[in-house]
C-alpha cells in the first residue's frame, strides 16, 4: 500500500507540473534560493499572462 501512495504521489506531482499547477510554487522556491522576494500570487498570474500574450507566436 505504501508503495501504491509514493507512486500515486509521484503521478500527481508530474500532472502538476506538466499542467503548469506548479509554476507558482516553483517561481517561489527560485526567487527565495537567489535571496530575493517572490512576487504575489496575482502579480506573478498577471506577469504570465502579459509574456504569454503580449508576442506573436502562432503562425496565423
Amino acid at each position: 500500500m505504501t508503495r501504491f501512495r509514493t507512486l500515486l504521489a509521484a503521478l500527481w506531482q508530474f500532472l502538476r507540473d506538466v499542467s503548469g499547477e506548479n509554476d507558482y510554487a516553483r517561481h517561489c522556491e527560485y526567487e527565495l534560493a537567489l535571496g530575493h522576494q517572490p512576487l504575489s500570487p496575482k502579480a506573478y498570474y498577471l506577469r504570465k499572462i502579459h509574456r504569454q500574450y503580449s508576442r506573436i507566436n502562432r503562425c496565423c
